[in-house]
């Protein structure tokens, strides 16, 4: 298996985060790619570009996240890592910078897409007990998606159903955008990838330079 991690060559400190990452692949039998990512000006232009449009339900968190542009360039780097994964034809790890491998379930069988980290910032209550694949159940605004996006398991024609998904109907935050309704979302337990940083590419913070 492979695994891209998503970082920007012009913040150095991503890139040594995703070398660490990397690392920590290699300790389970799985060959890391740096992934280039996209700051906020390069995000723009892509943006404009593309003619992608931003996706708007009603509630005002999508509003306000849409105009960030830590957020923006985020999401562009997960829509090419997701370009990549249909080109490649493989099923693919994808993780961000601050993510760490630390078991193997992510070889458990799932249908689309496989949130690695079922309790975020948390003690893992499951480790050590029998590997399970189930429904990822996390709800915003009455809505199944994503909480982080710093490590997943995604196959290819879930790849190809989330780049039409962000032609059709505008993109967002990455999180925020892998919902149900385009693909089935399951999680594995014990988790298979953690997240080392409260601070993510979609932070603005990320950009003081």
């Amino acid at each position: 298996m492979k695994a891209l991690i998503l970082h920007l060559k012009e913040v150095p400190y991503t890139v040594e985060s995703a070398l660490i990452a990397g690392e920590s692949c290699k300790s389970f039998d799985v060959e890391p790619q740096l992934f280039e990512g996209y700051i906020p000006s390069r995000a723009n232009e892509y943006i404009k570009e593309k003619g992608l449009g931003f996706y708007d339900p009603g509630p005002k968190l999508y509003r306000i996240k849409n105009k960030k542009g830590g957020v923006r360039g985020c999401m562009i780097g997960h829509l090419e890592m997701w370009h990549e994964v249909v080109r490649r034809n493989e099923t693919t790890i994808l993780m961000e910078h601050d993510a760490q491998m630390v078991s193997t379930t992510w070889k458990a069988d799932f249908n689309d897409v496989l949130h690695c980290d079922a309790h975020r910032f948390e003690d893992d209550p499951d480790v050590g007990k029998d590997v399970q694949v189930v429904p990822y159940t996390h709800a915003r605004k009455n809505e199944i998606q994503f909480k982080g996006a710093y490590g997943y398991v995604l196959k290819p024609h879930a790849a190809k159903r989330l780049i039409e998904a962000a032609y059709e109907d505008g993109i967002t935050a990455a999180d925020m955008f892998i919902k149900q309704k385009y693909v089935d979302l399951q999680q594995v337990k014990p988790r298979a990838i953690m997240c080392r940083s409260k601070q993510s590419l979609s932070s603005d913070r990320t950009f003081d330079m």
